[in-house]
């Protein structure tokens, strides 16, 4: 029993000492220009209600509309790290945040979604869900990208 409880010491002491690797990401820009036989103000109707649809929780939020030159600008909940606090051995969450901006105008729409640097902690104590990689971040902002180009181009004959 004692050997037990020596031996869960020791590999506690080991697990808490270990080395926590920071990884910094940078997460170029993207944009995607949409053409589209539809007129700006239902593009812009089309575009306010998918950032509704997608801004599902609090975090996530409109900024700022403006309807007449057909610009609509969003702050979007990419995904949640682990980051270093100001003691170097405390770690909380963090909210990585990426701007969305779409504009419209007749026959087209483009969207353009900007992410700031930022670093994870890697280490085995850390959930995976909260290692936003550089790959990771890609991946969720093309697939944000291909929602709003599919959401768009469909016409609503549902009334």
């Amino acid at each position: 029993m004692k050997k037990l409880v020596s031996l869960t010491i020791i590999i506690s002491f080991f697990l808490s000492c270990g080395v926590n690797k920071y990884y910094n990401v940078i997460v170029p820009e993207k944009s995607k220009v949409i053409n589209l036989d539809k007129s700006k103000d239902e593009l812009y109707t089309k575009s306010n209600y998918w950032l509704i649809e997608k801004f599902n929780n609090a975090k996530s939020v409109i900024q700022y509309t403006d309807k007449d030159n057909g610009v609509l600008v969003g702050k979007f909940l990419l995904g949640r790290i682990i980051k270093k606090g100001s003691n170097s051995s405390s770690q909380f969450p963090d909210h990585i945040y990426s701007i969305i901006k779409i504009q419209v105008k007749d026959n087209g729409a483009k969207i353009t979604i900007k992410t700031d640097g930022y670093s994870y902690l890697d280490n085995f104590a850390v959930l995976e869900n909260h290692k936003l990689t550089q790959q990771k971040a890609e991946v969720l902002i093309e697939n944000l990208i291909t929602s709003y180009e599919n959401y768009i181009k469909t016409t609503n004959d549902d009334f």
